[in-house]
Order: structure tokens, then C-alpha cells, then sequence
């Protein structure tokens, strides 16, 4: 957060520039993703955004600002970077011996064997400094949505082009075209040419991906799509297809459109609106309107049905998910005996719903009551959701009394006085802490809980001193509250102080400096943080190592630590650079010299090389 001096000096310099600026000139600053170069009237200034907001592309270093050069040609090389990084392919990890049917720079090998990989890249004669021409590049789209191949390809055969240069595409491309085309991922030019051969720049790069993102299965966390169900001030709640709600926050730096593509305000955003966003924590940095029919290729494939097992020879049992992990295919399962057991999920085992359709892991949650069937040798061969959720009841009452040894407990409300049991399952919360057990309930606590049965799932403690101190990694922040994940991986969510203080590792910082997966503490008052510290981090980063690689024009260096792990950092004509000691240009910082550098806020302030 900026921090004006309130001298009465400023304030009069300030009057005065309110009363001679425009009123486009208070509101010139920079919205997020935004370079100087794409102008407010560019035709390709929302994708350009877009793309650069989804970490598609970057700018290149020139003078104090990052830039994009829209009309700069594309090469191969980096035509297909850009796709690998829109499908969310990470780039392989090559070793000296890592085959790669071409020709290809150390710095691009991760991405072309990635590319190689997924069947981005099929040719062995593949030349990445080549300029990437517009009917190449509509080969590499068709792969990117898995479209390769004689039976997709066919269904454009007999489309004709309208475009008045069509004779001029070859043979070769000529099917890709069509089926581009008749997609919605390639068009023409505005004077109905298509112009085959023409090397395509920046601009029209970004435009081809984000049309071809449309019939990608999006899976970033920072892209939530769905329909909106609530709107107070600048806060929007969306309920995405799978039924997941989210509150995000727009602000003044947000890049807001409507279906035509129009720069629109918050105000014309409305309940029953889709929207695709691209967030930052709960911040819209981006976000489109959208009809809901839209998302239905990229967020919610239509599930398959699974060929039937023959249940009659398998065992059957129910329970009820705890946990899914879903990265590590791991789920955690409370069986109705009153075990909970662990399950590894392959390919070998079928996820399906209640009507036998294909489901995937991240499909489930907790709660999700299942069926599971074993083989006679206790393999699990199936999983299948029975319902979403178990049924579970809410409400207020008041610790009567409580079992010594906190197997249960005694809640009076306007039902009367009821015992109900708690496990280790049971969340506790006394206001915002999380308890680990129920010894810090005592009779006369105010509670809301939720039960299953006779089971408590969930009690709070309404009533009482909330003043506490609580750990966990930062997932979103901004100036008005704060979301972190605890150690035992619940999202705990506060609400800042007017001033609360920041403390890093080196000394005191600002809010800014917060950053997500941060691991803080915090301190809280009248349910509210008045302390934030990062002890595990300074504000100033301190790196030593080698030069990966030249210094390019792209203002980015690569270092390898002691055990030549590698990482990139941003670099601009404001980092104090000397070489050999002498006041030195960045093109000056060759492959191989040792490097000490100081880091803030992810640039880098401080650089000395040595050959």
C-alpha cells in the first residue's frame, strides 16, 4: 500500500494538479498486465492483457519499462513456448543424453521435449529460429487441441475458403487451415486475405491462443469461471460449474470486459452474469463476460460412461472421504465401521457416479459419502459417489457439560439437552483458532455446531476472548483480510486492522511485500490482525552462484546456485551493476562469471560479477 506524506506542502501541490488534470489524467494509472506499448486502442490490447496475465508472455526490458512489441515476428521456438505454457505443460527436465529428434538451444531444450512429448512437435526437421508463418501456426493450434489426426482433419476437407488469396496456401497446411477455420481459431485479415506465408507477429499470437483456450480444459488456479450469485460493492461471488463459491474484489487496476470485447465497469456486471476471470489471491486482475454454454468444453467435460463391473463377485463397502489429495492420488476414506483407511488411486481403478459416468479425483471431496468395491484379495477395482456430501444439521446451543475424558458432550438449546459424541474427525474452533482437541471447551460456551447422526462434525465457540496467535503459508491477501492455510490444512480467514504492523525476517515491511505461500504469523485482536510476521523470509533476497547463460535482451538472468539448482530473476536499467568492480551495462554479464545479487520485491536491486 502507497504512503503519501500529508505535509501541507503536498497537499497543496496535490489541489492544485486535480484542478488542471483532465479527468483521464487521474485515472492514467496502469491497470494489471498492461504494457506501454499496447495502447488503450490496439485491436489486440484485451488478449495481449489476457495472455500476459495467464503467464503466456512476457515483456521485453527496455528503459524502466517492460514492453511487449506487438508487431515483432514470432519464431517457431517461441510460438510453441507460448503453447506449452497456455496448455500448463511444464517444461521436461533434460540431462546431457536427453534425445530431442532436432536441433535446439540449451536454454529452449525443456520446452521442445516437452513439446515433443505432448505431439506439439512431430518433425525431425523442426528449425526454431524459423519465423512462424500463419498457416504453420494453424498446424500447431490443431495439435494443441489434440486434432492431429485423418478423422478430425476430414471433417474440413470438403470447406471451402473464402479468403481471396486461398490458392496461396499449400497443400501441406491446407487441411490444418480449414479445420482451423471452421474451429474459430484462425480468421482472416481485414481485407478478407489470410496472407499463409506472412510470419506472424506478436499480437496475432495471442489472439490465435486465446481463442484455442476456449477448447483447452483449463486447470490453473488463478482462472475461476462461473456464474455470478451475489454482488456487494466491488465484491462478486461466483459459483463455479462444479458448484465451488468464491468471493473476489475487483479495484480500480482490474481489466473489465463484456462480451464484445468493450472495457466495461464494475457496475454493469450483474447476478446470473458468466464470467472468466484471471485472479490474484481473491483480486481480479481480469475478467470477461461470457455466455455460460462457453465453458462447458474447457471446465466441465461431459463424463463418459464406464463399462460395468460385475458386483456380484466383488466385495462392497461404504464410507464417508476425509481428505483427497489430489496431486499425490491419494484419498482418505471413513469406512461406516468407524476405520478410516488411505487409498492409492491408478489407472487401474475406476471413479465413476452414481449413474456409471467417468469422474476424475478432483471430482471428489470431503464429505462425498462412496461406495467402494474390493476384489476376494482387497484390491479396489471401484469407487463410486453415492451423494455429494452427508447430510449434516446446524445449529446453536450452549455447553451444558462435558464428558472428562472429551469423547462427548452436552448441548442445551431449545430442543432440550442432547449428548453428542466427538472424534478426532470433530473440527473444534474457539472464534478463529483451530483446536486439535476438546479440552478448550468448558460448560457455558455459546457453540454453533454441525452432526451427522449423533456425531458432531464441526463445533465454534461464539463467545469469549478471541485474542490468539495463529501460523500457516498465505494463500491470498490484500488490504482487507488475509487467507492462509493451517498446518492442519484448513483455510483460515481474518480480517486486518487499520494499521497492523509487518515484520520480516531483516525488519519491518509493508503489506505489499506479503506474498502468496508465504509461511506467517499472526496476531489477533477483537478477531481482527493487528500483527503479521514472515520470519522465514527477509525482504531482501541474497544470491550466489554462476551465470547460466548471457544476458539477453529479454531482462532476465539465470543463476546456478552451489547445487546447481537453477532460478531466474527480473533485471532492469535500475540494478546496480558492476563488473570487476566497474560500473557495467547488463550485455556485459557473460555465461560462467560468478554473481552476487540482492533481491526485492522479485527484481533485482544489487548485481556484482566476476569473470
Amino acid at each position: 500500500m502507497r504512503r503519501f506524506s500529508k505535509t501541507i506542502c503536498w497537499g497543496i501541490v496535490l489541489m492544485f494538479m486535480v484542478t488542471i488534470l483532465a479527468p483521464s489524467a487521474l485515472y492514467a494509472a496502469s491497470k494489471y498486465g498492461e504494457f506501454p506499448d499496447v495502447k488503450s486502442d490496439h485491436w489486440a490490447k484485451q488478449v495481449v492483457t489476457k495472455m500476459q496475465l495467464r503467464q503466456v508472455v512476457n515483456g521485453y526490458a527496455e528503459g524502466k519499462n517492460f514492453v511487449f512489441k506487438p508487431d515483432q515476428s514470432v519464431t517457431k521456438m517461441e510460438a510453441v513456448i507460448m503453447a506449452i505454457r497456455l496448455m500448463e505443460l511444464k517444461e521436461t527436465d533434460v540431462s546431457e543424453g536427453t534425445y530431442i529428434p532436432f536441433t535446439v538451444p540449451d536454454w529452449a531444450k525443456g520446452a521442445a521435449k516437452a513439446a515433443v512429448d505432448k505431439g506439439i512437435i512431430k518433425e525431425n526437421d523442426f528449425k526454431g529460429t524459423e519465423k512462424a508463418s500463419r498457416e504453420w501456426i494453424t498446424r500447431l493450434l490443431i495439435r494443441m487441441v489434440d486434432k492431429d489426426n485423418a478423422a478430425e482433419l476430414a471433417t474440413a476437407t470438403n470447406d471451402t475458403l473464402s479468403f481471396t488469396d486461398t490458392k496461396k496456401i499449400s497443400k501441406e497446411y491446407a487441411p490444418y487451415v480449414k479445420l482451423a477455420v471452421k474451429l474459430g481459431l484462425a480468421r482472416g485479415n481485414t481485407d478478407n486475405t489470410f496472407a499463409p506465408n506472412t510470419a506472424v507477429t506478436r499480437a496475432q499470437m495471442v489472439a490465435f491462443l486465446s481463442r484455442t483456450e476456449d477448447l483447452l480444459e483449463i486447470t490453473s488456479p488463478n482462472v475461476l469461471i462461473g456464474e455470478v450469485t451475489e454482488i456487494i460493492g466491488d465484491n462478486i461471488t461466483i459459483v463455479t460449474p462444479k458448484g465451488v463459491k468464491y468471493t473476489l474484489v475487483y479495484d480500480g487496476k482490474s481489466n473489465l470486459y463484456n462480451k464484445e470485447g468493450k472495457i466495461i465497469e464494475g457496475k454493469k456486471i450483474n447476478v446470473e452474469n458468466w464470467i472468466y476471470t484471471i485472479v490474484r489471491g481473491n483480486t481480479i486482475e481480469y475478467l470477461e463476460m461470457r455466455d455460460k454454454g462457453e465453458f462447458e468444453t474447457n471446465t466441465n467435460p461431459t463424463p463418459t460412461p464406464k463399462p460395468e463391473l460385475d458386483k456380484d463377485k466383488l466385495i462392497e463397502t461404504k464410507g464417508s472421504i476425509i481428505s483427497v489429495k489430489a496431486e499425490e492420488k491419494v484419498i482418505f476414506v471413513k469406512m461406516d465401521d468407524g476405520n478410516i483407511e488411505k487409498y492409492s488411486i491408478d489407472s487401474k481403478i475406476s471413479l465413476v457416479d452414481s449413474n456409471n459416468k467417468e469422474i476424475k479425483l478432483a471430482d471428489l471431496s470431503s464429505d462425498d459419502r462412496v461406495e467402494l468395491y474390493f476384489t476376494d484379495k482387497g484390491e479396489l477395482v471401484e469407487l463410486s459417489l453415492i451423494t455429494n456430501k452427508v447430510a449434516t444439521t446446524f445449529k446453536k446451543g450452549t455447553i451444558h457439560d462435558i464428558v472428562q475424558d472429551g469423547s462427548s458432550v452436552l448441548i442445551k438449546n431449545s430442543d432440550g439437552i442432547k449428548i453428542y459424541s466427538i472424534d478426532k474427525n470433530t473440527t473444534i474452533k474457539i472464534g478463529t483458532k483451530l483446536e486439535v482437541d476438546a479440552k478448550s471447551l468448558k460448560s457455558g460456551d455459546e457453540v454453533e455446531f454441525t452432526y451427522t447422526g449423533s456425531m458432531l462434525d464441526t463445533i465454534t465457540v461464539t463467545n469469549g476472548n478471541f485474542d490468539d496467535a495463529s501460523k500457516g503459508k498465505v494463500i491470498s491477501i490484500n488490504d482487507k483480510a488475509v487467507t492462509y492455510e493451517n498446518a492442519n490444512g484448513d483455510l483460515v480467514s481474518h480480517y486486518l486492522s487499520t494499521n497492523v504492523k509487518v515484520i520480516f525476517g531483516d525488519g519491518n515491511a509493508k503489506l505489499g511485500d506479503i506474498k502468496p505461500g508465504d509461511t506467517i504469523e499472526v496476531k489477533l485482536k477483537d478477531k481482527k490482525v493487528t500483527e503479521i510476521s514472515v520470519p522465514s523470509r527477509n525482504l531482501i533476497e541474497k544470491v550466489t552462484g554462476k551465470l547460466e547463460v548471457d544476458y539477453g535482451a529479454d531482462g532476465i538472468i539465470v543463476i546456478a546456485d552451489a547445487n546447481n539448482n537453477l532460478k531466474a530473476y527480473k533485471v532492469d536499467s535500475n540494478t546496480d551493476t558492476k563488473v570487476n568492480g566497474y560500473t557495467n551495462s547488463l550485455y556485459s554479464l557473460k555465461k560462467g562469471m560468478s554473481i552476487e545479487i540482492e533481491v526485492r520485491d522479485e527484481r533485482v536491486i544489487y548485481l556484482r560479477a566476476n569473470y
